[in-house]
């Protein structure tokens, strides 16, 4: 089952938001609760009183909690990918391509680490989750930018040849390692972590 990817821009006409100060205050709040207690353990009452509102302007710009949290994964993701687009451009540089997206990784990571952590949640919940069937089309999205920039880099690498797919997933495994094991000691992103993550990554290439 495919379900649609929307921009902000959706949600944003179909609730005619007349001021986007309250809306991103909901957002805000509902990050920092979904992302600690996950999203089906925090009600509606805990968002508007995390926000100081009452419940009806949560219904007029979002309608439900669905809606709340289908608006707060399109706002991340369309910073996401105008980052991931331009990271995964390959213009006959495979390890300066790489390097450039396991930067945008990291970068996106330090800049939104709350999202960071909730989308994963998101992911490893149950597959009939609303969370999961909200996150999935984004991070299949990311699945296939990835795929095909190794795709084109095969042309110039026969060790890439047949292997994009599984490059793909290897690649975002091991950077949201790198990434989550950094955060869980307060670690920084430094410009020697991530090349030694490209590193690790380019060795795998070549020694096949």
């Amino acid at each position: 089952m495919r379900f649609p990817i929307r921009s902000l821009t959706f949600y944003t006409e179909r609730y005619s938001i007349p001021s986007m100060e309250t809306p991103d205050k909901i957002l805000d709040a509902a990050l920092r609760l979904f992302a600690d207690r996950g999203y089906d353990a925090v009600s509606v009452q805990e968002v508007v009183e995390a926000t100081g509102i009452t419940k009806p302007p949560l219904y007029h710009h979002f309608g439900s909690k669905q809606g709340v949290l289908e608006a707060l994964v399109a706002k991340n993701y369309e910073d996401w990918f105008a980052r991931l687009r331009k990271a995964t451009a390959y213009h006959g540089d495979l390890p300066l391509t790489v390097y450039n997206t396991a930067k945008a990784f990291f970068d996106f990571a330090e800049e939104k680490p709350v999202f960071h952590r909730f989308q994963h949640s998101m992911w490893y919940s149950a597959p009939d989750s609303v969370s999961h069937r909200t996150v999935a089309p984004y991070l299949l999205r990311q699945h296939r930018l990835l795929q095909d920039f190794f795709q084109k880099a095969s042309k110039d690498h026969g060790n890439l040849c047949g292997h994009h797919t599984t490059y793909a997933i290897t690649f975002t495994g091991m950077i949201n390692g790198y990434i989550t094991s950094l955060q869980s000691v307060n670690e920084p992103f430094t410009e020697k972590v991530i090349n030694e993550a490209v590193r690790q990554f380019m060795y795998g290439i070549f020694a096949l």
